[in-house]
């Protein structure tokens, strides 16, 4: 029973024979794949050694040393490679299938026992099981972000639990070598250095707010031994644990609004993206970069040598890492509060924030108090970031002034927000028309001369004319993206001040 297939440009495989093999009777070492259909072992080759279990695929060769170990069983298939192209084939040691695979090979060897198989559907099963394969061996030629993505979130979620090359080129379905290749090319450095680098910056995070002892801080990153951690400790950072902790720290802000709650404590960032209002009156200090004409340089980030990075969810973690321990203030989960005060413990401006705070919430108490006097009811509101072909509809989490019609003056939501976890809801610009409000807030509009003729329109529409807030005057339109966009201490100020006047002239 013999058949060709193309796995590979000029490159043709053709089975020969199929046997069934368990650990303790070493499988003939001809040029052939062995499927593993039951049990759990390891497969040792000077490569390494290996977990295998039902699924896993090893290629051997004629030359191949290895030694298989533990209760494991399946099915060897002997084949030929023809063709001026290398045998794909062979890199498979080993391969981290699936049952598909193993389906595939039980279901050829039924055929063999069979009085008179049908070679036709042999050979289709054999097809079947080399193009999943193929897929692998593709994915060994251009590695596809899938399984990278997934090493690296692995690493992330287990990097406290011992973590070897070949472990994590087994899971990933690749060989150690093209793993060590390809994880060098992408992160800039070995797998053991990287897994180590993580460790020391998440001991840094935790030395960010509080300093346990040596053993429980190795312990809580994965290091068992105290002596050895301090020394990987310093090894990065040039310092010992203790003295992290205590030093004044050296930040970087990633993100306006981080930059705004650093500057409301009087700290100049190292390097800091802020808004254009803020670039202006601290134009003296040019490592502060208006966020909408500047991209992260890590360069220059990397010259500052920040003792800390604050974000948000980025995207390029990997390319920060090695300059310094990231912290993360996701703006769904944490109020623009905690965020200041989460930053503050960093820079050791603790009662600082807690004063700051108290004489805002002492002017939302006070300004209150004078809608109250007013009669100003809270009713629903609405706050529009109209952009070129789009209106952004804002919740709390994203400043424009949400988190204080919402949270501190108690306005209402309209119901299309209440539901939403992403933090806003977009609509074309001509659907605005179709919310109704007691109170209409438009922080930005386009700068376009199109999309401001079409907002003209809009406005001078018969529907818009017709809405509750424009009937009884209560829309106002700011139109000061650079102010209200953010919801730091200092633009919240900024727009609390500016809501008072429009709610009272």
């Amino acid at each position: 029973m013999h058949t060709t297939f193309h796995l590979h440009t000029h490159t043709f495989y053709l089975p020969l024979q199929l046997h069934y093999w368990h650990a303790y009777a070493l499988p003939q070492k001809q040029q052939s794949l062995i499927i593993v259909t039951e049990g759990v072992g390891k497969y040792r080759t000077q490569d390494g050694m290996f977990s295998i279990c039902r699924g896993s695929v090893i290629s051997v060769t004629k030359e191949s040393q290895y030694d298989i170990m533990g209760a494991v069983e399946g099915i060897q298939i002997i084949y030929e490679a023809h063709g001026q192209a290398p045998n794909m084939l062979a890199t498979l040691s080993p391969l981290r299938g699936d049952s598909y695979i193993v389906r595939m090979a039980q279901e050829m060897k039924q055929l063999t026992e069979q009085a008179h198989p049908s070679t036709v559907t042999w050979h289709k099963l054999f097809l079947m099981m080399i193009e999943a394969l193929e897929q692998h061996q593709m994915n060994l030629i251009h590695p596809t972000e899938t399984w990278f993505a997934q090493t690296l979130n692995y690493i992330h979620r287990h990097f406290t639990a011992p973590l070897t090359r070949e472990e994590m080129a087994y899971q990933m379905g690749v060989t150690p070598a093209h793993f060590s290749r390809t994880f060098h090319k992408q992160i800039g450095m070995p797998f053991n250095q990287y897994v180590a680098l993580l460790r020391i910056r998440k001991a840094q995070q935790r030395l960010l707010i509080e300093l346990p002892s040596l053993e429980k801080l190795g312990q809580s990153v994965g290091y068992m031994d105290r002596t050895y951690f301090s020394r990987k400790f310093k090894q990065v950072t040039s310092m010992a644990p203790t003295l992290y902790y205590e030093k004044l720290k050296r930040v970087a802000a990633l993100n306006s609004n981080h930059t705004g709650c650093l500057l409301a404590l009087g700290i100049i960032p190292v390097y800091g993206i802020c808004p254009y209002w803020l670039t202006i009156q601290y134009q003296h200090h040019t490592q502060l970069m208006h966020e909408e004409n500047v991209e992260l340089n890590r360069e220059i980030l990397q010259r500052c040598k920040p003792d800390v990075v604050i974000h948000y969810n980025r995207d390029d973690q990997e390319t920060i890492l090695p300059i310094a321990p990231l912290v993360d203030l996701p703006c769904l989960t944490m109020t623009w509060r905690e965020q200041f005060m989460a930053i503050a413990r960093i820079v050791q401006h603790e009662q600082k924030a807690k004063s700051l705070l108290q004489h805002y919430d002492n002017k939302i108490q006070h300004t209150n108090y004078i809608l109250d006097t007013l009669g100003v009811e809270r009713g629903v509101v609405i706050v529009w970031e109209i952009c070129e072909h789009f209106a952004y509809s804002i919740n709390s989490k994203f400043g424009r002034s949400c988190h204080i019609l919402y949270e501190d003056l108690q306005f209402e939501k309209p119901e299309f927000l209440k539901q939403n976890t992403i933090g806003y809801v977009k609509v074309p610009i001509e659907e605005i028309v179709n919310y109704d409000a007691a109170y209409i807030f438009i922080t930005a509009l386009p700068k376009e001369p199109y999309a401001l003729q079409q907002i003209e329109r809009i406005f001078e529409s018969d529907k818009w004319q017709s809405l509750q807030a424009v009937r009884n005057n209560q829309y106002f339109i700011i139109n000061d993206a650079n102010t209200f966009y953010g919801y730091d201490p200092l633009s919240t100020n900024i727009q609390l001040d500016r809501l008072m006047t429009l709610f009272t002239s």
